[in-house]
């Protein structure tokens, strides 16, 4: 304690930051996997910091996004490769303004690593290939 005052001399500690993924990797993970699984992810900072309400509605945005491009896909109005450019611009505004609107002083937050989401889209993606190839062979070998 300081002799002339009542202040204790502690050194300025910030408030602990809850860890978040970085835009970046909510961006990837929207282009490579799909909009939902980046939506999760920008659901999963979004209540990290208090904001599950919002979370929900950019959650739901994400569906409808993927409600929508299946329908377009599937009445072939509009060419496959015009989606994949539309879907590559959707990832990047999507993975960076979302941390930008909501999450103010994000660059200083911690970020989270990649690597449990990675491997549940790796793991989600070789069960669906899985799927499909023992559907091949059943049909094969019926």
């Amino acid at each position: 304690m300081c002799p002339h005052s009542n202040i204790i001399d502690a050194p300025f500690e910030e408030p602990k930051r809850p860890a978040i993924y970085s835009g970046s990797a909510i961006a990837v993970f929207t282009f490579f996997f799909t909009t939902i699984f980046g939506g999760m992810l920008a659901y999963q900072n979004l209540e990290r910091v208090g904001k599950k309400g919002t979370g929900v509605k950019v959650l739901l945005a994400c569906c409808a996004w993927v409600i929508i491009s299946f329908i377009i896909i599937i009445q072939g109005a509009i060419p496959l490769i015009f989606i994949f450019i539309v879907k590559a611009g959707v990832a990047f505004v999507f993975g960076h303004r979302v941390n930008d609107v909501y999450l103010p002083g994000h660059e200083k937050m911690p970020k989270r690593k990649i690597w449990v989401p990675l491997a549940v889209g790796l793991g989600l993606i070789a069960l669906m290939l899985g799927i499909g190839l023992a559907k091949d062979l059943a049909k094969i070998f019926a």
